[in-house]
């Protein structure tokens, strides 16, 4: 695949160790992949140079990209998940965490509403939002106060890379400077690690459109 189609298609990112995304296994044919290991100390030659081109997925190791830039800090954990979708050659981004993944081809997700309309997607966790009212004295808005919705699952998100590149700088930029500031202003320790507010809160800063779905979450099982 040329880098002109992994820049417009649709894509399914993994952020930290070499596991397959769920999906890309189990649909055929199988939509374009990134797998993006940490280092080399995370990197598989068999699985990257074999296992991985028969999925539609390619890998590319995460420092050889992001230590080209002087002075970095080496981005822990949560961390990294953004940096995964930045550095990713997509446009359009679908992130699954290793344990989530579509009941059906995702395709569809790309070419309707509300992707078409705003750009990016998020899912709500089971948690009420409890961003601080200091982050919004520092962001410019108006508070939004603590409980009037759901919190962010970032297990899964759509991201329109070039409808929401302002956006996208400032959820970098939340995320490179947490967690001693953005994730506890954002999550005041309730609940997760923070990164998960992270993005709509840079897409309401910015004032760039977005959309949580409204269905809330079910437990599957036991």
């Amino acid at each position: 695949m040329s880098s002109d189609e992994h820049r417009t298609s649709r894509a399914a990112l993994h952020s930290h160790r070499p596991r397959l995304p769920l999906h890309a296994a189990s649909r055929r044919p199988h939509p374009p992949c990134w797998i993006l290991p940490r280092g080399w100390d995370e990197y598989n030659a068999t699985v990257s140079k074999e296992v991985l081109p028969s999925l539609n997925a390619r890998c590319r190791v995460l420092s050889d990209i992001y230590f080209q830039g002087p002075n970095t800090a080496l981005p822990k954990s949560y961390q990294f998940k953004v940096f995964t979708i930045l550095f990713s050659g997509f446009e359009d981004v679908m992130f699954p965490d290793a344990d989530a993944f579509p009941a059906h081809n995702p395709d569809e997700l790309f070419i309707s509403e509300p992707y078409t309309t705003h750009g990016l997607v998020t899912w709500s966790d089971p948690f009420a939002n409890t961003a601080s009212s200091h982050y919004f004295h520092i962001a410019g808005l108006p508070p939004v106060p603590v409980g009037t919705r759901y919190s962010t699952e970032f297990g899964q998100l759509l991201l329109n890379k070039a409808k929401h590149a302002a956006s996208l700088v400032l959820m970098v930029y939340y995320n490179y400077c947490s967690p001693s500031y953005y994730y506890p202003l954002l999550c005041q320790r309730s609940h997760g690690a923070g990164d998960e507010e992270t993005f709509i809160h840079a897409a309401m800063a910015i004032d760039t459109p977005f959309y949580q779905v409204k269905t809330g979450v079910s437990s599957l099982g036991h």
